[in-house]
């Protein structure tokens, strides 16, 4: 592997065909991987997008659920009093 000053800050690199098969291959592997990667995120980012709307909606039931039992508790809590600490 042999460097060549050509001009300040420029540099120029011979390659070897045994060097170039191997950056290849190592490329080759790479994109390969990538692919590979990809083919499993891309399903996956679908069906995250489709599901955000489903869970938004859940989300939203679990909130109006959770608001209404708090004021059958609350309710609850008041005739308790009332019945223990008559006004």
């Amino acid at each position: 592997m042999a460097f060549q000053v050509s001009a300040p800050h420029e540099f120029s690199h011979s390659v070897s065909p045994s060097e170039y098969s191997a950056v290849a291959g190592s490329t080759k592997l790479m994109l390969e991987r990538q692919e590979a990667a990809f083919a499993h995120l891309t399903p996956l980012a679908v069906w995250i997008q489709n599901r955000a709307p489903v869970c938004s909606t859940e989300e939203s039931v679990a909130e109006n659920l959770r608001d209404s039992v708090r004021r059958e508790v609350a309710a609850a809590w008041d005739a308790n009093i009332g019945i223990h600490h008559p006004p």
